[in-house]
């Protein structure tokens, strides 16, 4: 085993986007090792650069627009060969280069035979070229999907490519289908993005091993989440992003995805609450009556997302939080980063008293805070009032804690800022 050595690759990453980006603005990283390049500008140059050194050109006769299509195919040719080659002596290393007219045949053309290589995938080559290959070989088709497909009697791409769709959508799902039966026939993207978007979300997830069914769900199923939520959370904290909505995701043993989401009282970036809400949603869809479990469905996949992402400008600071009294009258401004968001208390304990004690025609109304959380169901937003105790009469010692907390708080903020600076109501809202 050789140890993986991350600092070098980015360098390296870094070197080759460089000169990709010698050659054109429109590059599009894919990963550390790929990107896509739109020539369109470069060949058209170039070739009009020929024509008119070559004054021969004029009496040229025969199919023009055959002859131009050509001649843009050798010229795409002959630099991707330049990059290869400068590639080569600058960094190193070789990398293998696919021409085509969108990015799927590029991307497939690409992983055609190495090292060193340059490859075309035009339209017209797709049958010679593309459909004698595995469906395995297909870009965006997994090995859970190709051994679905094979059993179904599709062994390669041109036999996706002929099948009727309705089979496909209704083996894969619509989406999936679809997908499957496009790229087969070579549809793809053309759009090469200059510039990546903004960061929407962040979400990890796996695929598993074994399925995770009602049996091994406490074995399996916790552990993932906690890893899962880790590596978000990792994520998030390197960009200094703070996210207001997590999420969970399953793929079935029927290919079919779900999912749920959560929207937070106040935006977190902690991996600690990013677990207790994903394993929160993750129980309420598979466990239970009406859960997926019931309906005799397995799990294959597990994600967590996170979305509704801010810089933590807007921020608000839980009264709860102990560390909030350790700020002192020096630093008003103090990073809120250097006060990470603390899970809620006792959060299961108190969404399944809850949620448990409503009646059952107002369980998809009413809204569940629980400290900086607010719990959402898949299409309905649940409303209801926030849970204080309202005296020290039957509390419980997480409780009884929690009050002289809130009365520390409140004497803090009154000596800083007046007496009568905050008042209580009863309900301790």
């Amino acid at each position: 085993m050789v140890k993986s050595d991350f600092q070098t690759y980015r360098k390296f990453s870094k070197k080759l986007m460089a000169i990709l980006r010698s050659y054109t603005e429109l590059v599009e990283q894919a990963s550390i090792d790929e990107a896509y390049m739109d020539v369109t500008e470069i060949i058209a140059e170039r070739l009009q650069q020929r024509r008119s050194l070559a004054a021969e050109e004029k009496n040229i006769k025969g199919n023009t627009e055959q002859r131009t299509a050509d001649e843009e195919r050798k010229e795409c040719i002959c630099l991707a060969d330049e990059i290869r080659r400068k590639v080569r002596e600058t960094l190193g290393f070789t990398v293998n280069v696919g021409i085509s007219g969108n990015k799927l045949l590029a991307k497939t053309a690409s992983d055609f035979l190495k090292p060193d290589r340059t490859h075309t995938l035009f339209p017209d080559e797709i049958e010679k070229k593309m459909w004698p290959l595995p469906i395995g070989d297909l870009h965006g088709c997994g090995p859970a999907s190709a051994g679905k497909l094979v059993q179904m009697g599709i062994g390669t791409i041109g036999d996706a490519a002929h099948a009727d769709l309705r089979i496909l959508c209704g083996t894969l799902g619509e989406k999936g289908g679809a997908y499957i039966w496009n790229s087969a026939n070579g549809r793809g993207s053309r759009n090469v993005k200059a510039e990546r978007e903004a960061v929407k979300g962040y979400s990890n997830e796996t695929t598993l091993s074994e399925d995770i069914d009602r049996d091994n769900y406490e074995a399996e199923m916790p552990m993932r989440l906690r890893y899962l939520a880790d590596k978000v959370s990792g994520r998030m904290q390197r960009d200094h992003i703070f996210a207001g909505t997590i999420g969970v995701m399953i793929k079935t043993d029927d290919f079919r995805r779900h999912s749920r989401q959560l929207k937070l009282a106040d935006s977190t970036d902690n991996g600690d609450l990013l677990f207790e809400v994903s394993d929160l949603l993750m129980r309420q869809m598979l466990l239970g009556e009406d859960g997926i479990f019931a309906k005799g469905r397995t799990v294959r996949l597990v994600g967590i997302s996170a979305s509704g992402l801010d810089k933590g400008e807007y921020r608000q600071m839980s009264l709860f939080d102990p560390r909030f009294a350790e700020q002192n009258d020096a630093e008003p401004e103090k990073s809120r980063a250097e006060f990470p968001e603390q899970p809620a208390e006792n959060m299961r304990d108190v969404w399944n008293r809850e949620v448990q004690g409503m009646d059952s025609d107002r369980k998809d109304e009413r809204p569940i805070h629980t400290g900086n959380i607010v719990f959402e169901g898949e299409d309905k937003r649940k409303t209801g009032e926030q849970i204080y105790p309202e005296t020290d009469a039957g509390l419980s010692d997480s409780d009884r804690e929690r009050e002289d907390r809130l009365q520390e708080m409140l004497q803090k903020i009154r000596r800083k800022y007046g007496a009568d600076a905050l008042k209580l109501g009863k309900d301790r809202r």
